[in-house]
């Protein structure tokens, strides 16, 4: 039973401390989004986008989030993200490099885009999450936390009734 007691402390400590974590996180990204003077976070040498286009699809779906490393270090079938001359961010996959061009290609598209310059590039895509992902995991979390928080207070209450009954029995 102590043992059972024991996993539960430390189980809702630790989820505890992810979620302050987690919110942490939120609140710095919150911040640098408005101190911010590009179109996009930057978070060390990393940023994050999310998919409004099934142009990647199969591999990267539409509400999935990506994680790119700022960085123009790329080679052929990278996933990149990129702002095109109108300004607007694209990540889809390269096919071909040329000597000062890159071309790319969204992996359900038909055809490659206009070629784009290094200095275009955002970054390299290193990991995606796909947002269903996302809301489940921290809502799981979220769940486990207030079940533990309940079942505490609720054993909470159970002693101070039966110490109170010690107490009236003296």
């Amino acid at each position: 039973m102590v043992l059972v007691e024991s996993t539960k402390k430390s189980l809702k400590f630790s989820i505890g401390i992810l979620l302050i974590l987690f919110f942490l996180l939120i609140m710095y990204i919150f911040l640098m989004d408005k101190l911010n003077k590009e179109e996009y976070i930057k978070i060390f040498d990393y940023s994050y986008f999310k998919i409004i286009s099934g142009s990647m699809e199969k591999e990267i779906k539409v509400n999935d989030l990506v994680i790119v490393k700022l960085t123009s270090d790329v080679k052929k079938n990278d996933i990149i993200t990129y702002k095109r001359e109108d300004n607007k961010i694209i990540t889809h996959r390269i096919i071909k490099i040329e000597e000062d061009t890159i071309i790319t290609k969204g992996d359900a598209n038909f055809k490659e885009d206009r070629p784009i310059y290094r200095n275009q590039i955002i970054g390299k895509v290193i990991f995606h999450l796909n947002s269903s992902t996302i809301y489940y995991t921290i809502s799981t979390l979220l769940l486990i936390y207030i079940i533990l928080i309940i079942t505490d207070l609720k054993k909470t209450k159970k002693e101070r009734i039966n110490h109170k009954g010690r107490c009236n029995n003296l």
